[in-house]
């Protein structure tokens, strides 16, 4: 049967580290990248859970916070849905272009070029991905588009491939799409067109 002391310390464990992964895989839900495992990220879960005690506690205290309802939304639903705030703010780059009015620039939460360039792309584009062979493939780069945020893997799918003229391959109205590995790819070049990209 379970000790009662190594059950406290599972809790207190629980109670220390829960409020920064949660923070952190709320944020995690709007950037590209893997969220740290718990043997690896926790010394980082415990420093973002205790900045969110630090500055959440005062006020679920003068707020007059007891009973359940009340503790779920400081221990849950509040590190959840500032997670979730500050990931949105960072994809947006709000908080990285308020701190530059005062001149601090932050390091930026974008881990390669690669993410940064497909991580929060929204609408469509012409892309032009270059291969190692001295192939070329154009196409439209839209929603069912996908570039992997796999860390240890970068391929591409491109919805809708098109002829060097960005003109649809096939004349009956049907997409062609294509896969195309990592190893493949020398480099991609995004262009953003003021006509319809669909036309």
């Amino acid at each position: 049967m379970l000790e009662l002391a190594s059950l406290e310390h599972a809790i207190l464990a629980v109670a220390l580290l829960s409020p920064g992964f949660l923070l952190l895989f709320g944020r995690s839900q709007f950037l590209t990248g893997r969220i740290k495992g718990v043997a690896s990220g926790s010394l980082e879960y415990l420093m973002v859970s205790s900045i969110y005690y630090a500055l959440a506690f005062p006020i679920y205290k003068s707020s007059g916070g007891e009973g359940y309802f009340s503790l779920l939304i400081f221990l849950l639903i509040g590190p959840l849905g500032l997670g979730l705030l500050l990931g949105f703010m960072s994809q947006k780059n709000w908080l990285r272009s308020a701190l530059g009015w005062f001149g601090l620039n932050l390091v930026h939460h974008t881990p390669t070029g690669w993410d940064h360039a497909f991580g929060g792309r929204v609408g469509e584009y012409w892309v032009v991905v270059n291969l190692h062979s001295g192939g070329v493939f154009y196409g439209v780069w839209g929603g069912d588009s996908l570039a992997s945020s796999d860390l240890s893997r970068r391929d591409i799918f491109i919805e809708d491939v098109r002829t060097r003229d960005f003109q649809p391959v096939e004349k009956d109205g049907r997409k062609r799409s294509v896969w195309i590995s990592e190893v493949d790819i020398r480099s991609i070049e995004i262009i953003k067109d003021n006509q319809d990209v669909k036309g």
